[in-house]
């Protein structure tokens, strides 16, 4: 658990973006993807914003008993992490 803890961090995000979404559905009308870019923002020492994270998102979600269910998501950095973050 204290490696989790080394890595984890719950910051107070103060505003997302979600930007350029992008939605593919199989003709058959029971599967699609959704993809889009995220970036989140914190506050500084300073109370101003900064932006913490970048991230490119992928969903795919499955049409099952008349409800969509995320059935894969991948997330990943815009850029190289240089030290470690989960969050």
């Amino acid at each position: 658990m204290a490696h989790i803890n080394a890595l984890y961090k719950n910051p107070h995000i103060v505003r997302s973006e979600y930007l350029n979404p992008a939605v593919s559905v199989a003709d058959s009308g029971d599967f699609a993807v959704l993809a889009y870019n995220l970036n989140t923002y914190v506050l500084d020492d300073n109370g101003d914003e900064r932006q913490l994270r970048a991230w490119n998102a992928t969903e795919a979600y499955r049409l099952i008993d008349g409800e969509w269910h995320i059935v894969h998501s991948n997330w990943a950095f815009t850029q190289t992490a240089k030290t470690a973050v989960a969050s």
